[in-house]
């Protein structure tokens, strides 16, 4: 299982990984400007963790049932009180 709480960009599958998502999806969230994100040369896309923390707030997931951990324990707290 992969550990997400140590990186500060994650890629679209990283993404896809963290949410339980095909990375199809990520990249159509990513063209929507629901993930803000920069795309790389190649179309790789990248998210800081502050982006898509605040994607899973929008979409009303609970960070509990995450595919993969991903949250820090400041950052838990913080969204738990948001």
């Amino acid at each position: 299982m992969i550990d997400l709480r140590s990186k500060s960009m994650l890629t679209s599958g990283d993404v896809a990984s963290l949410m339980g998502v095909d990375i199809h999806t990520v990249r159509r969230w990513f063209d929507d400007k629901l993930i803000d994100g920069i795309s790389l040369p190649g179309g790789h896309r990248r998210a800081n963790r502050g982006a898509v923390i605040q994607f899973l707030k929008l979409k009303g997931y609970d960070p509990g049932k995450l595919a993969v951990p991903f949250l820090t324990e400041e950052e838990q707290i913080a969204f738990d009180g948001d």
